[in-house]
């Protein structure tokens, strides 16, 4: 029997607008359409991600055929993932132990 594996990553930012939910998990998008304010540009460099975490979580969330849910608000944003472990030997382990001993 498989199992599941959810977690929840949760921040207390101002949210993310509406209008940028539909692109969350696209390589490179940072919630800006110019590249003078992108992080690789020189206005803004350091200042923000280059748009590829997400995009890297969600092919790798797809690849076990788990699932990448979002809910934001003004309060912050909750990101929840769920993994198939297909073994339920995973979770009688201490965190540090999982990957060891063939799991």
């Amino acid at each position: 029997e498989d199992h599941i594996f959810e977690f929840v990553i949760r921040d207390t930012g101002k949210g993310i607008p509406p209008k940028d939910m539909e692109y969350l998990f696209r390589a490179f998008f940072t919630g800006t359409s110019t590249v003078e304010t992108h992080s690789s540009g020189e206005h803004q460099y350091l200042s923000r991600g280059i748009g590829l975490g997400l995009s890297v979580v969600k092919r790798f969330v797809d690849l076990h055929e788990g699932s990448v849910r979002v809910e934001t608000s003004s309060e912050g944003t909750n990101f929840y993932v769920r993994l198939p472990t297909g073994d339920r030997r995973a979770f009688d382990r201490p965190a540090g132990e999982i990957g060891r001993s063939g799991i």
